[in-house]
């Protein structure tokens, strides 16, 4: 070895050093530590440190352990680490529940195998148990429950099913199931889930409990039904008394729709609280005819479509019927002839599209008898059938009739008898 200094004139050296480096020695390596968090019931992961490597690299390094320091079985690092010192894991499988074992660190050069010094675990005897999957979901309620086929040498005092939104489901959650316990507490048990929200993940995993701690089974998920899923089919064919609309159940919600159909009304957003009617269950498409309604008004309309999570609307859609026109009267027949008396019989159809405010009989003796000559008006109004008495008339006397209706377009007649 020789210093050396450059400045603008060139490298000047110094006289020149030898010396020879020491021989390779054992590597130094630190004693494994074992986390809470990484040790099971048959498993458990070591972290050690090899702090240098001797001189000479490093060819291999693990953790052996023993339950009693002599017979010890060697597991070798799986940490990916491109150098032969620094921080490693070794993963041990195979052990015993609830036991004490020795660990120690090893790390083999050419000059041969160096040893940390001694630690120690201790295996946990939790229970063994797995989640049976998620059956019977709804929007609120699902069915779950667990299969304890190991109690961990010890009683069981509670299980149950716990869930959350997060993965990390634990009992500390008020969002758990507590269910009866028998014997040790190996089998299987049922577990209702309640109270949750529709259209949402939940994971969901079993617990069991011994005086070791809480074992968990495996994670599943679920998800909450929910509404169905509907749009508005655009309203044809308007009349001044109907209309034809509909609606697509593209998605039942995961809960069968059992009633769907349109409602309406003439303010926004229609409920099932206003005029409704149904078409049929299911998924697809359907037609539905509107009656009944009245000329010249703007309706609303939207369609629906009900499952066990609840009721789902579509889109809101409008129109406007065209202009009322006259009611459609029928004069059935005129009974109960007497001396002076008669009584008229009449109907009045439903295809006008204004509310009938007035309705009865009209006679005389000269034929095309209206309202501006002797007529009895019904003491009820709006369509259908109805009755009205003829008074005043002349014994034995020829008379012409029929049944007339009237509403804010005017007056029409039925035919004469």
């Amino acid at each position: 070895v020789r210093a050396y200094a450059v400045n603008s004139y060139g490298n000047a050296y110094g006289d020149l050093k030898v010396f020879t480096t020491l021989p390779p020695i054992l590597a130094e390596v630190m004693p494994p530590t074992f986390s809470m968090n990484d040790i099971t019931n048959y498993t458990a992961i070591g972290e050690f440190l090899i702090k240098n490597n001797g001189g000479d690299p490093v060819t291999d390094r693990g953790i052996r352990y023993s339950t009693d320091g002599v017979n010890y079985t060697y597991v070798p690092s799986t940490t990916l680490n491109k150098t032969d010192i620094g921080t490693f894991r070794a993963n041990l499988t195979g052990l015993q529940s609830n036991t004490t074992y020795y660990a120690q660190a090893y790390a083999i050069n050419n000059v041969g195998m160096a040893l940390s010094s001694e630690a120690s675990f201790r295996t946990t005897s939790l229970a063994i148990l797995t989640t049976t999957p998620p059956s019977e979901v709804t929007g609120f309620t699902a069915t779950s429950g667990g299969d304890i086929t190991f109690t961990g040498d010890d009683v069981i005092s509670a299980k149950g099913i716990c869930w959350s939104t997060d993965v990390n489901s634990t009992i500390d959650l008020a969002t758990k199931t507590s269910e009866a316990l028998s014997g040790i507490g190996t089998g299987t048990f049922v577990s209702r889930i309640k109270d949750l929200t529709p259209g949402v993940k939940y994971y969901v995993r079993a617990y069991a409990v011994n005086s070791y701690g809480v074992a968990y089974g495996n994670l599943d998920s679920l998800y909450t039904a929910t509404t169905a899923l509907i749009t508005t089919i655009h309203p044809t064919n308007v009349t001044n008394i109907s209309a034809i609309t509909g609606g697509i159940v593209s998605s039942d919600g995961s809960q069968d729709v059992y009633t769907r159909g349109v409602c309406w009304s003439t303010h926004p957003n229609p409920t099932m609280a206003d005029s409704y009617t149904a078409s049929g269950s299911g998924i697809g498409s359907f037609a539905i005819t509107l009656t009944d309604l009245m000329g010249s008004t703007k309706y609303y309309v939207r369609a629906y479509a009900i499952n066990s999570v609840g009721t789902a609307y579509g889109n809101l859609d409008s129109i406007k019927t065209s202009a009322p026109k006259l009611e459609a009267v029928t004069t059935t027949d005129v009974i109960n002839i007497g001396g002076t008396t008669a009584l008229g019989r009449g109907y009045v159809g439903k295809i006008g599209g204004a509310q009938v405010t007035e309705r009865g009989f009209c006679w005389n003796t000269t034929g095309g008898a209206d309202v501006a000559g002797p007529h009895a008006a019904c003491s009820t109004s709006g369509n259908g059938s109805f009755a009205a008495g003829l008074t005043g008339l002349t014994p034995n006397t020829k008379y012409y009739a029929r049944a007339y209706a009237a509403n804010s377009v005017g007056v029409s007649y039925g035919d004469e008898i």
